[in-house]
């Protein structure tokens, strides 16, 4: 059952042993936006349309993830630290990282380390569930 999807919630039969899954849409949609706006702005760069409405789309969706950590008053400072060091090694790969190797293979790292960040690293050491299963 795929966690992170663009639906809001799934409503599944309780009686076979299955449950809601609701995403926290404040806080995973910032996230989300943020990192596919990095890796849009850096492999499509020809149009200086496109690249205003992606740079305008990262600047609003940074901004929203810094409101979000404001949220959690009681670990605000490592979070803030956490979110910074996310957003600069998924900066760092997008930029440095086709250097080496191809564009793809980077997108992919990207990928993996965005997974990574939402659904371990975000529940686990920031304390900040997106994902909740109602049953």
């Amino acid at each position: 059952m795929d966690l992170i999807g663009t639906v809001h919630s799934q409503f599944l039969d309780k009686a076979h042993g299955k449950m809601n899954i609701i995403v926290n849409q404040k806080v995973f949609q910032p996230i989300t936006i943020f990192t596919v706006s990095v890796v849009c702005l850096n492999t499509l760069k020809e149009s200086k349309i496109f690249t205003a409405i992606v740079l305008l789309l990262a600047f609003i969706s940074a901004i929203l993830m810094a409101k979000n950590i404001f949220k959690y008053r009681e670990r605000r400072k490592i979070n803030f630290v956490i979110e910074l060091v996310y957003v600069l090694i998924i900066y760092s790969t997008i930029i440095y990282m086709p250097t080496y190797v191809r564009i793809f293979y980077s997108v992919t790292i990207v990928v993996i380390e965005y997974s990574l960040y939402v659904l371990w690293i975000n529940p686990v050491i920031m304390n900040r569930k997106l994902v909740f299963k109602v049953e």
